[in-house]
């Protein structure tokens, strides 16, 4: 499992998005946003 943590005033946050997406290119991998 991949925990991913976005902080609001994260700037990075489309480069999250890509590192999400290439993740979810991945199968049987699971993906927890905590959004803080």
């Amino acid at each position: 499992m991949i925990n991913i943590v976005i902080r609001k005033e994260e700037r990075d946050f489309k480069e999250v998005k890509v590192m999400i997406k290439n993740h979810l290119k991945v199968q049987n991998t699971q993906i927890i946003m905590n959004i803080i």
